[in-house]
């Protein structure tokens, strides 16, 4: 018996008969399923009256696309009341009228105060007004003085009213806001959870979106012959059956399992997807093959510290292809 078949009868009895090993430099995986990257349950941020539900099953939506709407007259109603409150605020936050009068009954108080002392002062016959009169027009004078403070400081506090009633109309704002549900994601309606009239709780799934333009599709790789940095962050080349024709899709590593299973790990690939005739050609569940290159790194990284280390060939002198529907 030669030594190649030894290595190789060694090699099938760990794998598997469906294991084969192939050309140096690309690690073949086959039978990888394709997955979601995001599967979304978009849920009502306001109770409410369901009024308007813009999408149906198979629907395409972008991100930030309003697809329904929840009943929101109560919260106008509350937002026409917050703008006359803030306009209220801002009215007395400008209003100038008490400062100026109390500085002005102070001018009167001072000046009444001065003549009274003046002519106390300059008298030959005695005091023209007495000593009580006198700090009565003092403690007159001195009071309206601090009244302008007062007045200045109702002013301030104004300012901070308006402020409070400028976040209480963002708030009613941003309750009719909530009453309009968006997506947060590129991607197809697969589901329904309500219908136009129904009521909606807080947190109650209306729809249900999946992302279709990338996806990413689940391998397993032999730890004995491949370490995680001689993978990460290289590019991919897809391939799947659809209709009984080849199709190739790009993509890159994107993540590595931490788990090792009967010698294998879970690698990762995000794809590419796309459209023929307005059909997305992969989907998830669709069983694929990939083909990592192990020499180059996907153009729309940087290149990592792992992605620098020298790619190490199998314990044989062939390549690896591995059945990963074997260590499922």
């Amino acid at each position: 018996m030669s030594l190649t078949t030894v290595i190789m009868t060694t090699l099938l009895a760990i794998t598997g008969p469906g294991d084969t090993y192939s050309a140096s430099g690309t690690l073949t995986l086959q039978n990888c399923q394709v997955q979601l990257i995001k599967d979304i349950d978009v849920p009502a941020a306001e109770a409410g009256l369901l009024l308007e539900l813009n999408v149906r099953e198979e629907s395409p939506v972008s991100e930030d696309q309003i697809i329904a709407k929840i009943d929101e007259r109560e919260a106008m109603i509350l937002k026409k009341a917050a703008e006359s409150a803030l306009a209220a605020a801002k009215t007395e936050a400008n209003n100038n009228v008490r400062v100026e009068f109390a500085r002005m009954t102070n001018e009167t108080d001072k000046a009444e105060y001065d003549k009274n002392k003046l002519a106390n002062r300059n008298s030959r016959s005695g005091d023209v007004i007495t000593l009580i009169e006198l700090m009565r027009l003092e403690l007159k004078y001195k009071t309206s003085g601090l009244q302008i403070k007062q007045a200045e400081l109702d002013k301030e506090l104004a300012k901070f009213t308006e402020l409070s009633k400028q976040a209480e109309l963002e708030a009613a704002e941003l309750k009719i806001d909530r009453r309009k549900v968006q997506s947060h994601i590129n991607g197809m309606v697969v589901k329904l959870y309500k219908q136009e009239g129904e009521w909606v709780a807080i947190g109650e799934p209306i729809v249900q979106i999946v992302q279709m333009d990338k996806l990413k599709v689940a391998g397993r790789f032999p730890v004995e012959h491949y370490s995680p940095a001689q993978l990460r962050n290289r590019r991919v080349t897809v391939t799947a059956n659809i209709g009984g024709v080849a199709q190739s899709f790009d993509g890159r590593v994107a993540s590595i399992g931490h788990l090792v299973e009967l010698g294998h790990c879970d690698v990762f690939v995000e794809v590419e997807n796309r459209q023929e005739n307005n059909e997305w050609l992969l989907r998830p569940g669709m069983m694929t093959n990939m083909q990592i290159h192990l020499n180059e790194i996907a153009t729309d990284l940087e290149e990592s510290p792992a992605s620098s280390l020298p790619v190490q060939e199998p314990a044989d002198d062939a390549p690896f292809t591995a059945d990963s529907d074997l260590f499922r």
